[in-house]
């Protein structure tokens, strides 16, 4: 499923989603095979093609609308290759399941985001997940406290990702240790604490945004730029389209849910 990269292309322009690039015509020993072949080409072709008709985002905090509708980006989507899609549609899927949290519990989100990993053989592309997984996991973490709960008991499933056990090991200090990694934390802690929820949201979705271009920064036509993309469309659509009333209703029952200890880790809050 993942990205071949055993093509490499000299010289190939790079693309930013938004600019208008001219194509260019491949010339001799502009394509050295390594270990892929024609089918490989191909692939990084529609993805070069794909990632140039993507109109540009806006920082999501200065948008008024997005630039793309659903539809034509679905549409836009068809353009990739048939076990990409499929791999995209798996971590749509995830993302979309987890912000209905009485659709599941805990336990199977878990098992699910584990399933997800060892789908996914490009570390890359799993970076990219993980980073709305993380800030999820933590800011679950700072809610159950805020409550004065204590740590969870060791063996307990209650988050993902590869913070779990350091945070519970660090439960006691204020960012659980994770300051030089996550600097974030305390202004995250300080709106929970001051019930803020359309600043802890704002904090959140820019976390994700800054940290998806820091990711795909240097890429050029890859199969994570494209899940990035889709990512930060859905920060963008998701900014435009808020309301602070049900930002404020939503705040008050994840707080409740904490307190009656049925918290569920992966309700929408980033």
């Amino acid at each position: 499923m993942y990205l071949p990269w055993g093509v490499a292309l000299v010289n190939r322009p790079r693309i930013t989603p938004g600019k208008t690039h001219k194509k260019r015509c491949v010339i001799p020993g502009e394509i050295r095979f390594a270990k892929g072949d024609k089918r490989n080409v191909m692939k990084q072709n529609q993805y070069y093609d794909l990632i140039a008709s993507l109109p540009h985002l806006k920082d999501f905090a200065r948008a008024e609308r997005s630039p793309i509708s659903r539809e034509r980006l679905r549409e836009r989507m068809s353009m990739l290759v048939r076990e990409d899609r499929q791999t995209l549609e798996h971590i749509v899927a995830f993302i979309q399941w987890s912000r209905h949290p009485l659709e599941r519990s805990d336990e199977e989100m878990i098992s699910e985001y584990n399933h997800l990993k060892s789908s996914i053989t490009d570390d890359r592309i799993m970076e990219v997940v993980d980073t709305r997984i993380n800030v999820r996991t933590i800011v679950a973490a700072l809610r159950r406290r805020a409550r004065g709960l204590p740590a969870p008991r060791k063996g307990t499933k209650w988050g993902m990702g590869k913070w779990v056990r350091h945070i519970e090991e660090h439960w006691e200090d204020p960012d659980f240790k994770l300051r030089d990694v996550f600097p974030w934390i305390s202004q995250a802690r300080e709106f929970l604490t001051a019930s803020e929820p359309v600043q802890l949201e704002k904090l959140l979705m820019s976390v994700n945004w800054n940290r998806l271009v820091v990711l795909t920064g240097a890429s050029n036509f890859e199969f994570e730029v494209v899940l990035s993309y889709l990512f930060k469309w859905d920060i963008l659509t998701r900014w435009v389209s808020y309301d602070g009333d049900e930002a404020r209703m939503r705040f008050e029952e994840l707080m409740t849910e904490v307190m009656h200890g049925t918290e569920e880790l992966f309700a929408e809050e980033d």
